[in-house]
């Protein structure tokens, strides 16, 4: 299973070559320094959009267990789990369909898998899906 941290990163930060390093920083930061993480964040990324990602999850039929999302098609299975702060995505596949929808919906999406130091911007993945 794929493991993906969505976050909807300013337009000021969107080309900053040390975004990846920065939001893994935040990732893996010691809690006793959180207020200062909470402060970097806040300055790099918006919230989440709640009520659209719940709307494209509502296209996809997704079934809603306690605080996650089950989106199942084909031979593919999706979790969705939404936060304040980002959108937590556990697949079967590489690239889960819903990349496809949410590039469509917002450009400024980052995709960061930090089990694998993978990261994207949704909007310029799944081309030829």
């Amino acid at each position: 299973m794929y493991r993906y941290y969505i976050f909807d990163i300013k337009n000021k930060f969107k080309n900053d070559e040390n975004l990846y390093r920065l939001l893994k920083t935040l990732y893996t930061l010691n809690l006793k320094y959180i207020n200062y993480g909470e402060l970097l964040y806040n300055e790099m990324c918006k919230p989440t959009d709640r009520s659209k990602v719940e709307e494209i999850l509502r296209d996809y039929n997704a079934k809603k267990v306690e605080q996650k999302y089950f989106v199942c098609l084909n031979d593919e299975i999706t979790i969705v789990v939404i936060k304040y702060s980002r959108l937590i995505i556990i697949s079967n596949k590489l690239y889960p369909d819903i990349f496809n929808r949410l590039k469509i919906e917002k450009e400024n999406l980052f995709v960061c898998n930090f089990l694998n130091d993978n990261y994207f911007y949704v909007s310029k993945c799944c081309k030829n899906i």
